[in-house]
């Protein structure tokens, strides 16, 4: 088992602060990451349109709302030029 020193104020504050450049440290990362997108999660096949997309590089998922599609050459939901459907599979706004 491991042992974890106390939590005292100083070491909490410590902790935030070390959780805060790491933070900082991924979003340098996701920036410059040539990104390369896999579906993430259970679904029945590659295809399974509730399947969320995160980047196999650095793990970027933008909060889960980055969509699975199969058919887009991302591998990504595309809605920037439709209200209501993905450019590629056509599934739906609420996806977005």
């Amino acid at each position: 088992m491991i042992k974890v020193a106390p939590l005292t104020n100083k070491r909490i504050v410590k902790l935030i602060k070390q959780s805060y450049q790491i933070r900082e440290e991924m979003s340098v990362i996701r920036a410059a990451c040539k990104h390369k997108y896999k579906p993430t999660g259970k679904g029945k096949d590659k295809y399974d349109w509730g399947l969320v997309s995160a980047c196999i590089h650095c793990g970027d998922d933008s909060h889960g709302w980055k969509w699975w599609c199969p058919k887009s050459p991302t591998h990504m939901c595309d809605y920037s030029k439709s209200w209501d459907d993905c450019l590629y599979c056509r599934l739906p706004e609420e996806r977005k």
